[in-house]
């Protein structure tokens, strides 16, 4: 069967159709011609005047064609054929590594595409009992079964590598698939297990998925470059070729974990756009939820959120593996988690091992990308972060702090009557849509009815963190969002330029994706931030730290327990005012990567689904600010209906144990108020 271009049955894809040029496989490179009178063959003599007159003429045209990136434009044409047949090579070689009984019929594959929505009924319908049973079941369970010899390793990887197979298929959600290393893997645990009698560790026989920005031994990274695709992080000449392996990735093998895939980055060449499983309408949302290219181009390049799309987890939405990862440096774990119903941990840096994984920008450590967790339930992320760290990683990656898990609410947790939440309705700047303010109201309906005490939150302004990260909130309505731009406005997210992207996209020749192309309008890498700008953000995001301690310290005097001076254990907050994200529709991400400039872990928590009856835009809305209102022009019900709504926990820095520990108060809060026959919809 020929192979297509993933965006074969997108409606508009010019970005794959350079100045109206088709090549399909096979064809020959588009070449260039000019209907011009032929010159004549007689010999034209130069005097040596009129050379010295054109010769810095031409010097002159060469610049300015490189400074206006024609050149690359001009070779992307001519080396048209040479990325496309790479593309084409890997897709063949990925579909070859799906076994053919664990293949949809194409009409299959089709008619889900055309699906609304792919998650719940339609993947579940797909699947046969045994597999539906194993792979919904909660990885709590699946290890204990295991211990007790009724469920093999081989049998719970070989569901969910079947799970993940009809999930790529329906949704192209794995830049690479490792299902036969995985199985290799799975039969050594089983193996272990008959001659031990134990498990090898807590995460015994339980298969997990990674963004594509670690290596694994045995599978390639390419990141969603197609430069990379065959090398060792665009070497072609590197020992490390498939034999590298991630720190992180070596403690969860050391701790029983099996690898069955890497999930791709944001919108690429080799995948393509992805959509929400929960409603195809819409995109997964930030870096870490569908199919993101170019190393999360809008949260790791730009530190952005704006149109990331993360296949890690849509692939937990799908619940293609028990759990997963993905990195995150301006929302691209928290937002996606909750565009897509899924559970997340974004901890501060130092705490999970990024160590021997792609890293954007690896000098930039004033506000690096972290590693976060996704997964189905907060006993889930918990139980892998408290297993990560009990691998001791600080003793072999000196970027990881000291500090183990301390037990401190391990069987208890605190008295409800001593405790106190901060509640962010909103920041001033942008109001939430209508079914995130609704969630926002839920838990606070919930933690009262618990009797906990909730107190008004108003720090230090947004507007600041836009100035300092530069999301997209910072910018003029109508501005174009470039890695020039960036550096005039600040970025210490990107503050190369994205020089290391653009280096990556220049070793194929491959076009940009449409959100690439407003990062690189000139075709071009920008101009690096001076050292001396540098240093002044660093301060700037210094001193925006220290007001908001000072704050969060000072809230003691507002809550019941002034006397004791006791401050708040956490803050409930909106991850994003967006209800959902169309392409390149995302005003407002302030939310999110505030955190990173402040360093603070945050817990992700779905609370409920998108009405298109209950949750309207109320008439009498007045915007707090013209991006407000810029924001709230994108709310559309009826498109944005049944999309899962998240909220998030925000913690102090490095206080992920504490943060878990308020999570689960709140989780069972809501869980309560749910019991009690509340109706969500009316909240």
């Amino acid at each position: 069967m020929e192979l297509t271009s993933p965006y074969a049955h997108e409606s508009v894809p010019n970005w794959q159709d350079l100045h109206g040029l088709h090549q399909t496989e096979g064809d020959e490179a588009p070449s260039l011609s000019l209907d011009l009178p032929r010159p004549s063959t007689r010999s034209v003599a130069l005097s040596p005047i009129l050379l010295v007159f054109l010769l810095p003429l031409s010097l002159s045209l060469i610049l300015f064609i490189r400074k206006r990136g024609l050149l690359f434009r001009y070779s992307s044409l001519t080396e048209r054929s040479c990325w496309r047949n790479t593309l084409h090579k890997k897709l063949a070689v990925d579909k070859e590594k799906i076994p053919k009984y664990w293949r949809l019929e194409p009409e299959v594959v089709t008619w889900a595409k055309r699906q609304p929505k792919v998650s719940g009924e339609v993947i579940e319908n797909l699947l046969d009992d045994e597999t539906r049973r194993i792979t919904n079941m909660d990885p709590r369970e699946l290890t204990v079964q295991m211990s007790q010899a009724k469920l093999s390793a081989v049998q719970v990887v070989s569901a969910f590598c079947k799970r993940a197979a009809y999930s790529h298929q329906i949704c192209d959600l794995l830049l690479e698939i490792g299902f036969d290393l995985a199985l290799r893997q799975a039969r050594e645990c089983d193996d272990y297990y008959k001659k031990h009698g134990e498990l090898i560790g807590e995460l015994h026989g339980l298969p997990f998925t990674m963004k594509d920005q670690f290596h694994i031994e045995g599978m390639p990274t390419s990141a969603g470059y197609i430069g990379w695709i065959g090398t060792f992080e665009g070497k072609t000449d590197s020992e490390k070729y498939m034999k590298s392996e991630s720190l992180l990735v070596e403690q969860l093998k050391s701790l029983g974990a099996i690898p069955i895939g890497k999930s791709a980055i944001t919108n690429n060449n080799i995948l393509g756009y992805a959509v929400n499983p929960h409603n195809r309408q819409l995109s997964t949302g930030g870096s870490s939820g569908g199919s993101k290219t170019k190393l999360d181009i809008y949260d790791t390049v730009l530190g952005l959120t704006s149109n990331k799309i993360e296949g890690e987890v849509a692939m937990q939405a799908l619940r293609g593996s028990c759990f997963g990862f993905g990195t995150d440096v301006g929302g691209s774990v928290s937002i996606p988690a909750a565009y897509q119903g899924v559970y997340s941990l974004k901890p501060s840096t130092g705490r999970i091992s990024f160590q021997g994984g792609v890293k954007i920008s690896p000098g930039q450590v004033a506000m690096p990308a972290v590693v976060g967790i996704m997964g189905p339930s907060l006993d889930v992320l918990q139980s892998v972060f408290k297993s990560t760290l009990s691998t001791r990683p600080w003793t072999r990656d000196q970027d990881v702090t000291r500090m183990p898990w301390q037990g401190l609410y391990d069987g208890q947790l605190p008295k409800r009557a001593d405790l106190a939440f901060g509640f962010l309705e909103n920041d001033g700047i942008v109001t939430p849509h209508p079914p995130v303010a609704r969630a926002m109201r839920i838990v606070k309906k919930a933690m009262e009815m618990a009797g906990i005490e909730l107190v008004g939150w108003h720090p230090p302004s947004n507007s600041e963190v836009a100035n300092i990260h530069v999301s997209n909130g910072s910018l003029p309505r109508n501005a174009i969002v470039s890695a020039a731009n960036t550096r005039r406005k600040g970025s210490l997210a990107r503050s190369d330029g994205c020089l290391d992207v653009w280096q990556a996209l220049e070793l194929s020749g491959e076009p940009l994706t449409p959100e690439l192309e407003l990062t690189f309008p000139k075709r071009r890498a920008a101009p690096p931030m001076s050292v001396v700008d540098y240093q002044s953000f660093v301060v700037r995001m210094v001193a925006f730290r220290e007001k908001w301690n000072e704050y969060w310290e000072s809230s003691f005097e507002r809550t019941n327990n002034a006397i004791k001076g006791h401050p708040v254990e956490a803050i409930i907050s909106p991850v994003t005012p967006h209800a959902g994200i169309k392409r390149v529709q995302t005003k407002y991400s302030a939310y999110a990567t505030s955190l990173n400039v402040l360093d603070y872990p945050s817990i992700g928590i779905p609370i409920t689904v998108v009405d298109q009856h209950t949750d309207e835009t109320d008439p009498k809305f007045k915007p707090l600010t013209s991006k407000d209102a810029e924001v709230m022009q994108t709310y559309d019900p009826g498109e944005f209906h049944g999309s899962p709504i998240s909220i998030q926990l925000i913690g102090r820095r490095q206080d992920e144990e504490r943060l878990f520990a308020m999570a689960k108060i709140v989780q069972d809060a809501v869980d309560n108020l749910e019991n009690a026959g509340v109706d969500f919809l009316h909240c």
